[in-house]
């Protein structure tokens, strides 16, 4: 719930709180409808950092798992099953795909 410090009347409450849509820092304004006093309220549900940091899955590309890991939506990568691995291509890093247990080498070019 949140109360004007001005004059203590309830700008919104929490199920309203809920529903409102924050800007890119994470943040709703509310105005009191008795002063006219603009509020701006945080809002801390773990989402800003979607807002910031967007992420894309990683599909593994041996059995076309949807997830076996994120990277940042800009990023480029190569992934490999172990035992494709190109002569001359190393890997950054492994991934275990949790369907088909193989092991993915993951390069970022």
């Amino acid at each position: 719930m949140v109360v004007c410090q001005g004059c203590g009347e309830v700008i919104l409450t929490a199920k309203e709180l809920s529903a409102c849509k924050e800007d890119i820092h994470g943040c709703v304004e509310a105005t009191c409808p008795k002063c006219g006093k603009v509020v701006k309220i945080k809002i801390g549900r773990g989402k800003l950092t979607k807002k910031f940091f967007r992420k894309k899955s990683i599909a593994c590309p041996s059995c076309g798992y949807k997830r076996i890991g994120d990277a940042f939506e800009g990023t480029k990568y190569e992934a490999f099953p172990e035992e494709k691995i190109p002569d001359g291509w190393v890997p950054d890093f492994f991934h275990k795909c949790p369907k088909c247990k193989r092991e993915i080498g993951i390069r970022k070019i």
